[in-house]
């Protein structure tokens, strides 16, 4: 008897791929991660404040050619209402949970989960209703705030202001747009990180920017990569963690 092994191939390949298929949704399934409100209410013993819903990134053709990603701002036109109105739900929620706080400290747990974004679009939210709002790029190992924003190189960095080398109110840089202050951070050495995260000179900071502005938002890097968040959140009135 002649045996056929092109045709036992493919039907051995078959049940192999299905199998796999379905040894992939059982474990999609049963992984241990957040998909719903209450998945994160629960697991997270914390509430949750909102649901942002992805908004895809409009890319022109020239920026395409030049590898240039536009940021997702609540102030560029062509964002989604959606999302603008769902920024505002969480601004409300926000001022609901922190009645009498100025300082919201912003963070998530790994990279790439939107924490930059929310940070900026939730001070330019906050910039619509006070007329003093100040957002801080804190995360001295990977800043994107200024990305975000598409603001050109300022002069003075969070840093500087840490290590006493120039004043807040002459560091900040305002947005032409929502009048929004703002102080970007520039990449700094991990060994000079810690020192300054640690040092008196965020006291100072802090100290200086809750006796001048309404509102103050701090962009922090993820928790499980540096401990950075851990260290500021004895000088906020609030934390926000943003999960993917």
């Amino acid at each position: 008897n002649s045996v056929n092994a092109r045709r036992a191939f493919i039907i051995a390949m078959v049940f192999v791929s299905a199998a796999l298929f379905a040894l992939m949704v059982v474990m999609a399934y049963f992984k241990d991660v957040i998909r719903s409100k209450d998945e994160a209410e629960q697991k997270l013993d914390c509430w949750c404040l909102g649901e942002i819903h992805h908004e895809r990134k409009r890319v022109k053709l020239k920026d395409r050619l030049r590898g240039r990603k536009q940021s997702i701002l609540i102030t560029h036109p062509e964002t989604g209402f959606r999302y603008v109105a769902t920024m505002s739900k969480l601004r409300r929620r926000v001022e609901q949970h922190m009645p009498r706080g100025k300082i919201l400290m912003v963070t998530s747990v790994l990279e790439n989960e939107g924490k930059s974004t929310v940070s900026t679009n939730l001070a330019l939210a906050m910039a619509k209703k006070y007329e003093r709002v100040l957002l801080i790029d804190l995360d001295l190992h990977k800043p994107a705030c200024q990305k975000v924003m598409d603001h050109e190189n300022p002069q003075f960095f969070t840093h500087d202001v840490i290590e006493g080398k120039v004043a807040l109110k002459d560091a900040v840089v305002t947005d032409k747009l929502s009048r929004m202050d703002m102080l970007f951070a520039k990449r700094c050495d991990a060994r000079v990180t810690d020192g300054l995260i640690h040092s008196q000179g965020l006291v100072t900071l802090m100290e200086q920017a809750r006796a001048h502005y309404d509102f103050v938002v701090i962009d922090l890097p993820p928790m499980a990569v540096v401990p950075d968040s851990e260290a500021v959140m004895e000088h906020v009135d609030g934390s926000l963690l943003v999960i993917r």
